[in-house]
């Protein structure tokens, strides 16, 4: 079958029309209808709510009760609210949405070195003690045998 033939049966399955270059030379290109303006919206909505979304779950880690505001339904109607000011100022998700799933996926390293840095600046009196893991326990007497039962010296 030729590509002809695989192009008129595509424009027959799918009833849209089939758009030429200029010139009448190169590949073609088919031209599907656009989304319904109904579909886009809730498209671009989605877009915009996984924004908060993502921030909910990277706050929530700390601040277990924010579970309940940043819900899925609570961030799609925000992202709701959020298309129509996009679409008036311009604004597009693009390179945005790329560093916060960056920023939540770096979160589970940060936690825990920004606490690391929060105890290291904290005054020596609010420190937690904690005991090199080398050094030996003083309450425990020193051992008479070896591991394996025999004796000492």
């Amino acid at each position: 079958m030729s590509l002809d033939g695989i192009a008129a049966e595509a424009k027959e399955a799918l009833g849209g029309p089939i758009a030429q270059p200029q010139g009448g030379e190169g590949p073609r290109v088919e031209v599907l209808p656009p989304l319904a303006d109904k579909e886009k919206f809730e498209d671009e909505a989605k877009g915009w709510a996984g924004l908060p979304y993502v921030f909910g779950g990277i706050l929530a880690r700390g601040m277990p009760e924010l579970r309940e505001v940043y819900t899925e339904a609570a961030c799609l109607d925000w992202g709701r609210a959020m298309v129509p000011v996009a679409r008036k100022y311009g604004w597009t998700l693009g390179g945005a949405e790329c560093l916060i799933t960056l920023a939540a996926a770096t979160w589970t390293l940060a936690g825990p070195t920004l606490d690391a840095i929060k105890r290291r600046r904290a005054p020596k009196s609010e420190r937690p003690q904690t005991k090199a893991p080398d050094e030996p326990e003083a309450a425990e007497p020193a051992q008479a045998t070896h591991p394996d039962g025999s004796p000492k010296g």
